[in-house]
Parts: structure tokens; sequence; C-alpha cells
């Protein structure tokens, strides 16, 4: 097991199942507590019901109903160090861009290797430690 990961929990948002249970499994073998959402509305719940506990968020940036930026300003308000690995299979727009740079997020883009998210988890976590 991962060092980083024995004690750190991920909120993973996504509206894709699939993908979803692929990053929990790939979260959960390295050691880490997983948490999911599939839209905006309970990823938000869960943060909020969670907030002491969750290190890191995997958050794509097309989720329903509303969009990644209400839940990022909900999350980022809460818990300004949050660690943010944004996901998508498209190039956010400029403004989201500029948003997901200011709070300190990477973006990844769909499809990935679990690795390549495993070492963005991993690193976001021991920056912020």
């Amino acid at each position: 097991m991962n060092a980083t990961a024995s004690a750190a929990t991920i909120l993973i948002v996504d509206d894709e199942p699939a993908l979803l249970r692929l990053v929990t499994r790939v979260l959960e073998r390295e050691g880490y507590t997983t948490l999911s959402a599939k839209t905006g509305d309970e990823a938000i719940v869960t943060f909020d019901e969670h907030l002491d506990e969750i290190d890191g968020v995997i958050l794509d940036i097309v989720i329903p109903p509303n969009g990644v930026e209400e839940v990022l300003d909900h999350m980022m308000a809460a818990c300004p160090g949050l660690v943010v690995v944004f996901v998508s299979g498209d190039e956010p727009e400029y403004a989201l861009a500029e948003k997901i740079k200011l709070h300190g997020g990477v973006f990844l883009r769909k499809p990935f290797l679990p690795t390549s998210l495993l070492e963005l988890v991993v690193q976001g976590l021991a920056a912020r430690r």
C-alpha cells in the first residue's frame, strides 16, 4: 500500500458509471478510501457530509446538472487547499482552464492510463502535506 494513500480519502465525481467504477477500483487497490458522486448536486452533498475526511477530488468537468464551476466554487470556498484532478474528454474552455490554474488543480484528458491518474493524485497529496 502506498504510504500517502493509507490515510487519504478521494471523492470521485463523474456521470459515466463505467469510469466511476474503474477509478474507484484503481484508487482502492492502492489503499485509498473513496467516495463517489454522479452529479454535481450529489457531489456537493457528499463533500459537505465528509468535509473533514476528503483529501482530494477527481472531478469531471462536464457534470450535470449545473456544470463543474458550481461544484468547484463550493468545494474551494470550504477547503481552499483541496487537491483537485480535473478530467474530461475535451479540453476545458479558457475561463475554466484559468480557474483550474488559480486553484492549483491539474487537468487529465480522457481516456487516461490509471498510472497517470495515480501519479497526479500522489503528487497533489504530497504537495499538500
